[in-house]
């Protein structure tokens, strides 16, 4: 299901996109700013007929214009992964405001991401809550 699909669904996760994702969507864009979507995933690089293949972890982020960044990772994305993607946000922003809707990670168990976050106010990250595409 695409994000904007649950502007129109009933439920907790409607009322999520409606109250917590769309009014900072507009602020950002009336800024002038940029929308970009993101998340982490899990992938399994290499033959689809091997019995274990060996797990990676895939962070990305795109826009309007395609991807503009993806990294894989041999184990579970740290911190400093996170702030390295979101400094690069900020870098291609050119002072405009920008605001990341990133699928797949807790951002509540890395304190260091809130603090960078109140020290960059032009960077607004929205986590999507498990399970809400269910």
């Amino acid at each position: 299901m695409a994000l904007e699909a649950l502007a129109h669904k009933r439920g907790q996760a409607g009322r999520w996109y409606r109250h917590q994702v769309v009014p900072v969507l507009e602020e950002v864009h009336q800024a002038g700013g940029s929308i970009w979507r993101g998340g982490v995933r899990v992938t399994r690089p290499g033959d689809a007929e091997s019995a274990a293949p060996p797990r990676c972890y895939q962070l990305y982020l795109h826009g309007k214009r395609g991807v503009l960044y993806t990294q894989v990772l041999n184990a579970p994305p740290r911190a400093a992964s996170y702030l390295a993607l979101f400094e690069r946000l900020l870098e291609q922003a050119n002072g405009k405001p920008v605001v990341l809707v990133f699928h797949g990670a807790d951002f509540r168990a890395a304190p260091e991401i809130g603090r960078w976050l109140n020290q960059n106010p032009k960077m607004r990250l929205v986590a999507v809550p498990v399970g809400a595409f269910t």
